[in-house]
Formats: structure tokens, C-alpha cells, sequence
């Protein structure tokens, strides 16, 4: 009886002990599954990571830095926006919503282009864009755009800004306080004409007709404090600065001209590179089918411009049209940028 109890006691001892053991074991294994896990997770994430970026590009749109240089302009004026030094190849977009009687223009690689509202613009990646916006319907109008970068390749943008500009156009008169529609004005008094003596009769003298007066061109240089190397190179780079019209003996950028005035567009030659350019033509095919050229023009020294002026006749001219302006100049690095087109609209 004594030898049974025993052998029964020892049998339980080492069922204890092999069930003791086995859950150090089981502990062991699930604490070493939890370390792989952890360090799994990880790359895991990673690996999600690396599928959205080939899906939809690299970045976050969150963190795309885009400068305006100001949240209010007049009608007419340009909103210069600063852009961020972005690494990989691509295009941005641009577009800007609908409002009534607004347009805008868009100024990127020294091309003026006329944008559509709700139409979205691509343009190769540049340091700096400029926004030409009009307002002839209201004196203030809140005009809402968009930018937005695509990766080379990417299905969706990687970078994206969303912006808004206060237009004003103080050729309208302001509403009154009361919030109405009528804007109050003195009547004019009347004022009775003045007779004139009649002159007396001269003899008639045959008349030649008129011709219409050739376009006038003005061409205005600014000039940078330059040093040029003797070993350095010259790129001149054409821009398109503004389009607009001349009232008096000054200059107004618009992208939208009325046809009964002088229209103009402003031309910008300067010299990027380390050494005085030899001296260089310009051509300009105008909107309105004429030919302006300047020839022989003075070389410009490094980070000198030339800004031309030119003055043409739209008399013809409705809707959309475009224009050329070129630059010829010997022993220049770079040619690509010598030439550059530009949009104007016409409106009677």
C-alpha cells in the first residue's frame, strides 16, 4: 500500500513539473513572437509607405510652401507668388473658381498665358509665377485659386495650395453705407454754351488724306552695378513682363485690352551669365500681324535688362491672340531661352 502511494506521488510530481516546464516554454515562445512582431511592424509600415509613394508620389500635400507676396492687388496688377525649390521633375497646375466679370492670366517661364476660370493650366517647374487678375463687374471681388505640383509619372499631386486674393478695381465707385444699389452724385448745373463769332471765310485748300500713324515704339533700360569676366560667358534671356495698353505717357498692364486703345506689351532681355554680351537684335511678332524689330542693340553686361516698350495698333483685333518675341545675339551659352510667346485678349 505504501509502495503505490508512492509511486503514485511521484507521478504526480512529474506531471507538475512537465506542465511547470511546458509553460516557461509557451511564456518563452510568445514573449520572442512579440519581439518579432515588434520589430516587424516597422518595415511593415515601410512597405505600405513605399506602396503609396509609387501609387501617388513622394511628400505630403500639406507641406507644400507656396509664398504669395500679398492677399490683395488692384485690377490689373500682377500677384507675384514665390514656389518652393522642389527636387524631383514634374508640372504644376494652376486654375482659379468663377466668379462674375473676373480674369486672370497666368506669367510662368517668361510666358504670358490668358486662363479660363475652372480650367486647370500646366506648367514646367519654375522658381516664380505671376497672376494677372481684372475685375470689371464689382470694385472688390474675393477670387479663390489653386496650385498644385505632380510628381513625373505620379497619378496624383503630391503638393497642393489653395489661396485666395482680394481684387479691387477703383475705376468703380463704392456702394453707398446703406447697403443699396444706386451710388449718389451731384446733378451737374447747366451751363449755357457760348456763341463764338463766326469766322470768316478762308479759300478751301486741297487736303491730302491721312494715312494711319505708324505704331511708336519706347524702349526703357535699367541697369544693375555689373562686373563682367574676362573668361566668362553670356545668356541673354527673353521674358514677356506684362501686356497692357499706353494711356498718355504711361504704361498699363492688363491681359484683357480694349481694341479702341494703344495696346503694348513689355519685353524683358537680360543678361544671366559673367560677361558682356555682344551686341544683339531683337524681333517681336505683334498680336496684331506687325513685325517690331530693334537691331543692333547694346550688349548687356551681366545682370544688366533691357525692358522694351512696344506700342501697336488693335483697332482689328477681338478675342485671343498671340505673339512672339526673339532675341539673335552671337557667342550665347544658352538659346533655348531666347525665345518666348505670350497671349493677349481683345474686347471692343
Amino acid at each position: 500500500m505504501t509502495t503505490q502511494n508512492t509511486s503514485e506521488e511521484s507521478k504526480s510530481a512529474v506531471i507538475k513539473s512537465l506542465a511547470i516546464l511546458g509553460s516557461i516554454v509557451i511564456l518563452i515562445i510568445g514573449v520572442w513572437l512579440a519581439v518579432q512582431i515588434v520589430r516587424a511592424l516597422p518595415a511593415g509600415f515601410a512597405s505600405l509607405a513605399s506602396i503609396a509613394e509609387n501609387l501617388y508620389g513622394t511628400g505630403t500635400k500639406d507641406q507644400f510652401d507656396v509664398q504669395p507676396e500679398t492677399n490683395s492687388i488692384e485690377s490689373g496688377d500682377m500677384l507675384t507668388i514665390t514656389l518652393p525649390s522642389l527636387e524631383a521633375d514634374g508640372t504644376y497646375q494652376f486654375s482659379y473658381e468663377c466668379a462674375e466679370g473676373v480674369a486672370a492670366a497666368l506669367r510662368a517661364n517668361g510666358t504670358v498665358d490668358y486662363i479660363d476660370c475652372d480650367e486647370t493650366f500646366s506648367f514646367s517647374k519654375t522658381d516664380e509665377v505671376g497672376i494677372f487678375i481684372t475685375s470689371e463687374k464689382y470694385r472688390v471681388s474675393d477670387v479663390s485659386y489653386s496650385l498644385t505640383f505632380t510628381e513625373t509619372g505620379a497619378n496624383e499631386p503630391v503638393g497642393e495650395y489653395a489661396g485666395a486674393v482680394t481684387v479691387t478695381n477703383n475705376a468703380i465707385a463704392a456702394l453707398p453705407a446703406d447697403g443699396g444699389t444706386d451710388v449718389a452724385y451731384d446733378e451737374p448745373e447747366e451751363i449755357e454754351p457760348e456763341v463764338a463769332d463766326e469766322p470768316e471765310e478762308e479759300p478751301e485748300t486741297p487736303t491730302t488724306p491721312s494715312t494711319p500713324a505708324e505704331p511708336t515704339y519706347r524702349t526703357v533700360q535699367f541697369t544693375y552695378i555689373p562686373v563682367s569676366l574676362d573668361n566668362g560667358f553670356t545668356d541673354l534671356r527673353t521674358t514677356v513682363l506684362a501686356t497692357g495698353y499706353i494711356k498718355g505717357r504711361s504704361f498699363y498692364p492688363s491681359f484683357v485690352v480694349d481694341n479702341d486703345s494703344r495696346a503694348a506689351i513689355q519685353v524683358e532681355v537680360k543678361n544671366l551669365g559673367t560677361k558682356t554680351s555682344d551686341r544683339f537684335d531683337l524681333d517681336v511678332e505683334l498680336p496684331n500681324g506687325d513685325d517690331y524689330t530693334a537691331d543692333n542693340q547694346q550688349g548687356l553686361k551681366p545682370n544688366e535688362r533691357v525692358v522694351f516698350t512696344i506700342e501697336f495698333d488693335a483697332e482689328d483685333e477681338t478675342g485671343d491672340e498671340t505673339f512672339e518675341a526673339d532675341v539673335q545675339v552671337d557667342h550665347d551659352k544658352n538659346d533655348r531661352n531666347n525665345r518666348v510667346r505670350g497671349t493677349m485678349r481683345f474686347v471692343n
